[in-house]
């Protein structure tokens, strides 16, 4: 099974993921000099917050970039 998976850029040449399936995004974002948070990470955003115990510890945040997600659906 494959998901539907965009790579676009925002207005700033960012990249973000869009699966197209269910309307989530991955954004990348670089921290500031002011930030607690050092090193880039990925946000994830989902239309619904799985709530159950499943989804326990499913983070919303990930070190991989938008492409490298995208590469380990295709292979995974």
């Amino acid at each position: 099974m494959s998901m539907a998976l965009l790579i676009l850029h925002d207005l700033n040449g960012e990249e973000v993921l869009i699966n197209t399936d269910n309307i989530t995004a991955a954004k990348r974002k670089e921290p500031d000099a002011n930030s607690v948070v050092k090193d880039p990470f990925t946000k994830l955003y989902f239309t619904t917050k799985d709530k159950t115990m499943d989804a326990m510890g499913f983070p919303d945040t990930v070190k991989e970039t938008p492409a490298e997600i995208a590469e380990l659906a295709r292979k995974g």
